[in-house]
């Protein structure tokens, strides 16, 4: 039992030191910490993009105001740094997880979930790092163009259509999204943007990419194509797709 807990305590004191040395697009995780832990004052100083950067880093949705992201990020935040660390060997006993909990996080992020704790272990830090699929299968329909001048701004005679086909690749669509909102200009908005399907606050900001004349509202991507599996224009999938082929 005492070794025992001399190895925890010896864990607890490497993940408070290397912590502070992770690094997430040049920003101390120091500066993260404190702020999830309500030790600095206006969230932080984080601004809206640098928030959406690191949550695509993490894996997390990017939408939504700032508290929002700062709460998303600081729940993710410990598990990613925490599975970071063990994948680099920087952590005692496979970073404390025990098998119960690998084959948890195996299966919600739908890899195989038998082996020893090394190999559940291994599998999660491989997936951790495979880079995006850009070889997507199209969506199994497009909505009609939209008649707006943004892409994801409805009217009354131009509402969301929800499809109820699976389209296979579409968690692979939304990473690219993800990666473009993270490199495009964002405008902020006052007030609240309310669903049209239920009524729930999107979030009030906007996407901007002057160089190729496309614009659409943050809630557009996680919370219609995302959740309600409204399909993309022809004309926003071929966009998000040049992206990431060029």
């Amino acid at each position: 039992m005492l070794t025992n807990a001399r190895s925890k305590q010896k864990e607890q004191q490497i993940l408070r030191e290397t912590i502070s040395q992770l690094q997430i697009h040049g920003t101390p995780s120091e500066q993260l910490r404190l702020s999830c832990e309500g030790k600095t004052r206006r969230n932080g100083g984080w601004n809206v993009p640098d928030l959406r950067r690191i949550c695509i880093d993490l894996g997390l949705s990017s939408s939504g105001r700032r508290e929002h992201l700062l709460e998303r990020l600081c729940n993710g935040y410990v598990e990613k740094s925490r599975l970071a660390m063990a994948c680099k060997g920087l952590t005692w006993s496979h970073g404390g997880y025990n098998i119960k909990h690998l084959k948890k996080q195996c299966c919600t992020r739908g890899l195989p979930s038998t082996g020893t704790r090394q190999q559940l272990l291994d599998r999660l830090c491989s997936a951790s790092t495979s880079p995006i699929p850009t070889d997507m299968v199209p969506p199994p329909h497009f909505s009609l163009p939209t008649p707006l001048a943004c892409e994801g701004y409805w009217s009354d005679t131009y509402a969301p259509q929800v499809c109820k086909s699976v389209w296979s690749s579409k968690d692979s669509f939304l990473q690219l999204v993800r990666e473009k909102e993270a490199v495009v200009n964002h405008i902020s908005y006052r007030g609240m943007a309310r669903s049209r399907i239920d009524g729930t606050d999107v979030g009030s900001g906007e996407f901007v990419d002057e160089d190729k004349g496309m614009c659409w509202p943050e809630g557009y991507a996680d919370h219609y194509i995302g959740k309600y599996n409204v399909m993309p224009t022809s004309l926003f999938y071929n966009y998000i797709i040049d992206k990431k082929s060029g």
